[in-house]
């Protein structure tokens, strides 16, 4: 019992610190809660601590505060000081709430020790999430862009006339006349001209005008020719070619004539069925004309269980230009049994074969 008495005091002052210590622990960690439950109020109304402020706003932030903070014995600085947005009020910004209490201890040892009472801190940190304070965009929504200035010239050559009326007014947007207004929807556009002149792709003012040249499909305006394909002719025949398609232009090499046509190209450029001017010229390569494309082989027949009566005619039906070949030649006619080529597979037609019983 002596002992008992002894260690009694002691075991209480032990249970009086931890109990203390708890109830500073409890006290600090509702302390950030009140702070973190200000800083949310303060980042989702800035505009209460504006100039000239909502006074029932601010009455509101101080009530939250201290209804969560009346169960933590602690006693809060009077007045609560306001939040503060050290970056402005604009949305994404921080609104911080910082502030104090005064925490009493119960233990006499421990209040000797640190003091009585104690000061807590609580600070919370909340982006702004409502208003608009550092820029115009809770304004009226800005004006829409102005018309461009100018608008692109659609290159139409090789458009039929509807299309390319289309592709003036619809899709390129110019109000200017287009010419012919109507008509010749079907014919094919050749040329167009630009007032003011330009080239496809140039940007003119929206009411610039254009006319178009056109001709039926097939056909070449007056002035002009359809280019011909050269390659693979006689440089001869491909010189008589060109001069037969209605061209004035020179031809190119003009003393070479037995030679092939590998390629052409004309001046202005073209490809073959276009129209280009009757004044065009052209340059050809040539060379000795490329060997022929070897011939396409043949598949081989199965002739295993079938009359060797029929086997010749099975051979050349299947593309063959020799004669079968048989084993045995006495004990004709037979079923055949063998065959030294696999049947399906792909051979040269000139291959020979041997079957036999």
């Amino acid at each position: 019992m002596v002992e008992f008495a002894l260690v009694l005091p002691l075991l209480a002052l032990l249970l009086l610190l931890a109990v203390d210590f708890g109830r500073v622990f409890f006290g600090w960690v509702g302390l950030q809660n009140a702070a973190r439950i200000g800083a949310s109020y303060a980042a989702m109304y800035p505009e209460a601590w504006a100039t000239p402020g909502d006074a029932a706003k601010k009455a509101q932030y101080v009530a939250n505060i201290q209804a969560d903070a009346a169960g933590i014995n602690c006693a809060l600085q009077n007045p609560l000081p306001a939040p503060s947005y050290p970056n402005g009020t604009a949305l994404g910004e921080d609104a911080v709430v910082a502030f104090t209490c005064n925490f009493d201890l119960i233990t006499p040892f421990l209040s000797q020790i640190m003091g009585n009472p104690i000061q807590l801190n609580g600070r919370a940190v909340f982006a702004i999430r409502s208003g608009q304070f550092a820029g115009p965009a809770g304004g009226p929504p800005p004006p829409p862009p102005p018309p461009p200035a100018c608008h692109t010239v659609p290159n139409m050559v090789n458009r039929t006339v509807l299309q390319a009326r289309g592709d003036w007014t619809t899709t390129a947007g110019f109000t200017g006349p287009f010419t012919p207004a109507t008509g010749k929807d079907t014919e094919v556009v050749s040329s167009q001209t630009t007032i003011p002149a330009s080239n496809p792709g140039d940007c003119i003012a929206i009411g610039s005008s254009v006319s178009v040249v056109s001709a039926a499909p097939g056909a070449c305006p007056a002035g002009q020719a359809k280019v011909p394909s050269l390659v693979g002719l006689l440089v001869s025949a491909a010189r008589t070619k060109w001069s037969a398609n209605g061209f004035t232009g020179s031809f190119s090499p003009s003393g070479q004539n037995t030679d092939t046509v590998l390629g052409q190209t004309t001046t202005p450029a073209s490809a073959p069925n276009d129209c280009r001017a009757t004044t065009t010229s052209v340059t050809v390569t040539h060379g000795p004309p490329p060997p022929p494309p070897p011939p396409p082989p043949c598949t081989v027949p199965n002739f295993i269980a079938t009359p060797s009566g029929n086997a010749q005619g099975t051979w050349t039906a299947a593309g063959f230009t020799t004669t079968v070949s048989f084993k045995q030649v006495n004990k004709l006619p037979y079923q055949i049994g063998q065959q030294d080529l696999v049947s399906s597979s792909s051979v040269p037609c000139s291959s020979a074969i041997q079957v036999g019983p």
